[in-house]
């Protein structure tokens, strides 16, 4: 496997998390980081290489370097910007949940598949050894 070139849409605590965790993966290369305000990242993005902050999260969906997106924005706009991420064939990592709507859930899976690309779900949770008990006790 060569090497994946990822977005990261959102910048607050959780994005930044997830860039700390990327850059520990030599394979993955972080390109660009939108958010909604970005005057005070610039310091930030440069300690971590990263070449490109914009305040256009469509930016990262247009750029054809960007292999995959980690959507770490508010809950609101998750299931609109997997749709978009989605039709513009780029793989994606998103926080949860999804969105706050069955329907509008259901909407965004039905638009990856269609798409043929991959989507993860964050669930922070997954491998807490409390939650895997209560799993294997199930």
């Amino acid at each position: 496997m060569g090497i994946l070139t990822i977005g990261i849409i959102g910048a607050g605590r959780i994005g930044k998390l997830h860039v700390d965790n990327l850059k520990l993966m030599p394979q993955i290369k972080i390109k660009a980081v939108s958010d909604v305000v970005v005057d005070h990242l610039h310091e930030w993005a440069a300690s971590k290489e990263i070449s490109t902050l914009t305040t256009n999260y469509q930016d990262l969906l247009a750029d054809s370097e960007i292999d995959a997106v980690f959507i770490c924005s508010p809950t609101n706009t998750h299931a609109s910007i997997i749709k978009e991420a989605a039709r513009a064939k780029k793989h994606i990592f998103c926080e949860k949940p999804v969105s706050f709507s069955v329907e509008e859930t259901i909407q965004a899976l039905e638009v990856v598949k269609e798409h043929g690309v991959q989507l993860q779900v964050g669930f922070n949770r997954r491998f807490d050894p409390n939650f895997k008990k209560v799993h294997d006790l199930v």
